[in-house]
């Protein structure tokens, strides 16, 4: 082993498995675009700056699907793009400066503890409006595009489709469109006459 190790980057590489739990103080790793699919970082409390993301097509089968930061209180620089997290507690890194995890598959994420934010990337996840982090103000840069809240193909009238779980945040008033889309032509979505929904 190597106990002292303080960087390693593995990334663009073949390979599959990687245990750094005798590197205590390991302060830089890089997996990206590995085919490693999971990773104990229980005993790097030392970790800066860790980098997971998957965005090429080669790795779409070599996916994070969790991962636990909650013994890493020295992160500041988190990349986890592209993969398949759903749920991710960053409540004990409260030294994050920079934040990205688009194309997951989260839903929700407290940022409260993290008052060192400076950088967010949200985007392409499944957070409705309520759940999706508010900028306090300090956030210099910040992207958080959602996909598609999932529906029905289509609905028989009158049926009752309710969002405010999801779009409705308290204190807030929330303006939504509805769209029509032509399945032969996604790119052209007719906004719904607004007396059609509620």
């Amino acid at each position: 082993g190597c106990p002292d190790l303080v960087q390693l980057s593995l990334d663009v590489t073949q390979v599959e498995e990687l245990d750094v739990t005798k590197n205590p103080k390991l302060s830089i790793l890089n997996i990206s675009e590995t085919k490693i699919r999971s990773i104990d970082l229980s005993k790097n409390p030392k970790l800066t700056q860790f980098f997971a993301t998957r965005g090429a097509t080669a790795y779409d089968d070599y996916k994070l699907t969790e991962i636990d930061l909650t013994h890493n209180p020295e992160l500041s620089y988190l990349f986890l793009g592209y993969n398949a997290i759903t749920e991710i507690d960053l409540s004990k890194n409260t030294k994050l400066f920079d934040l990205s995890v688009p194309n997951n598959r989260l839903t929700d994420i407290d940022l409260s503890n993290n008052t060192n934010l400076y950088n967010v990337n949200i985007r392409k996840n499944y957070f409705g409006f309520a759940t999706l982090p508010a900028d306090p103000g300090s956030w210099n840069d910040y992207f958080y595009e959602q996909n598609a809240s999932p529906l029905n193909r289509s609905y028989k009238t009158g049926t009752v489709i309710d969002f405010s779980d999801k779009m409705m945040r308290e204190g807030t008033e929330t303006l939504a469109t509805l769209y029509h889309v032509n399945e032969d032509d996604l790119s052209l979505p007719i906004p719904a006459d607004p007396k059609s929904y509620s």
